[in-house]
């Protein structure tokens, strides 16, 4: 039997918090420039209501690669912010936007 047209597909919402601290709805898959800038740390997973989002456990830490030394200072902010969520001493986006990218490679670049 075929799929019944009067049943629309499940589509998937989640919530992004910018800058200024509103939330904004998108479904998925999130357009491309959406996506560069939730890995530039600049949208936020969070639930609807502003609160933070947790990922279900799945046992496994995500792991981001070392940005290359000629990488955009955008790539070595996020680097910066994961890494440093991993060092015990995390450090917010602002934070790492104020740092140099030279600052942020000798800080974070290391192994």
């Amino acid at each position: 039997m075929g799929e019944d047209p009067a049943v629309e597909p499940e589509v998937e919402t989640i919530y992004l918090r910018g800058t200024g601290g509103v939330v904004w709805a998108y479904t998925l898959p999130l357009p491309v420039e959406i996506q560069k800038q939730v890995l530039r740390h600049e949208m936020v997973h969070v639930n609807a209501d502003g609160s933070p989002y947790l990922e279900p456990a799945t046992g496994e830490a995500p792991v981001l690669d070392r940005p290359s030394d000629t990488a955009l200072k955008p790539a070595w902010v996020g680097y910066a912010v994961w890494r440093s969520e991993r060092l015990g001493e995390p450090i917010t986006v602002d934070q790492a936007d104020l740092m140099t990218k030279a600052d942020l490679i000798g800080r974070f670049g290391k192994d």
